[in-house]
Order: structure tokens, then sequence, then C-alpha cells
């Protein structure tokens, strides 16, 4: 009786769990992921997060998409839910969401992220339970990562000022 009782209890807290997460991960063909993200959000800029007191404000640098304009301030909507995204640190972004009455929103899943810290996929797992540590190799690993994300980042700013000239023509 014990053993259903844990089986019943472990599937309702499966089950309220995946309710709660937001499902979203890149497509690991970066390509197709830039694709699906301008057919997806209708405002791609590359902005800098400028003030982060009680609003947190964008100065537009550079729009791929949508109305907005170059130098344009805008405020951060906050949606208030589990998958919003969460802007906590001032510097340069690429953003990509809907504006709303001047206020800018996006979630999780959206591919927005800042240049200083520009994770898109998982970074490499941690070592398993019982193995050998190597912290020389774990500082190597994260270091190709974050240098790995950091041209994808630079790869698709290209590839997004190539996919909006071409509009503009």
């Amino acid at each position: 009786m014990i053993f259903i009782r844990n089986i019943f209890f472990f599937l309702i807290l499966a089950q309220s769990t995946a309710v709660l997460a937001c499902e979203c991960s890149p497509d690991k063909n970066h390509d197709k992921h830039i694709e699906e993200s301008f057919k997806t959000y209708r405002q791609i800029f590359i902005g800098e997060i400028i003030e982060l007191d009680s609003i947190i404000l964008i100065k537009v640098k550079e729009v791929f998409k949508g109305s907005l304009k170059e130098e344009q301030l805008i405020n951060i909507g906050i949606e208030g839910h589990s998958c919003s995204y969460y802007f906590g640190e001032i510097g340069y972004g690429l953003f990509y969401g809907s504006v709303i009455e001047n206020e800018f929103f996006t979630d999780v899943c959206s591919p927005s992220r800042m240049f200083d810290n520009p994770r898109l996929y998982p970074p490499p797992p941690p070592p398993l339970p019982g193995s050998t540590p190597d912290p020389e190799g774990e500082r190597k690993k994260m270091i190709e990562y974050q240098k790995a994300e950091k041209e994808k980042l630079e790869y698709e700013i290209e590839q997004l000022r190539k996919k909006t000239s071409a509009n503009n023509k």
C-alpha cells in the first residue's frame, strides 16, 4: 500500500512540476534557430540597459525587425510569471520580444541575452558524482563554452543584419 501511495505522490509531483516549467530550448541548428526566431518575434534589436532602478530602461541601438527607432528609450514590462525574463545587469544585449505602449515584453524562451553573458545553449554538465575532480579541465570547458556562445551571438547579429538589409531592398 505504501508503494502505491509513493507512486501516486510521485505522479502528482511530476505532473505539477511540468505545469510550472517553461518548455523551451533553442534548436541546436543555429541557422534554423535564427530563422525561426526572426519569424516569431515582432521586435528584434540591440539595446543598452541603462537603468535598473524602479523601472528598467533600454536605449535602442540597432533595429533588425519592428518599428522601434534608434536611440528610442523603452521600459521593460513585467509580466509577473515564472517564464518572465530577468534583466539583472546594465549593458548591451540582443532583445527579441514585443513592444506594447513603449514597454518591451519577452520571456525566458526568447533568445534575448546580454553581450557580457551570451548564454543561449546550456553550459557543459558538471562532473559526475564520484568522478575525479579536474578543476583545470572544468575551467577550460567553461572558457571554450563561453567563447562558443560569444561566437554564436556575433554570427547571429551578422545574420540579422543581412536579413534586415535584404528586407529593406
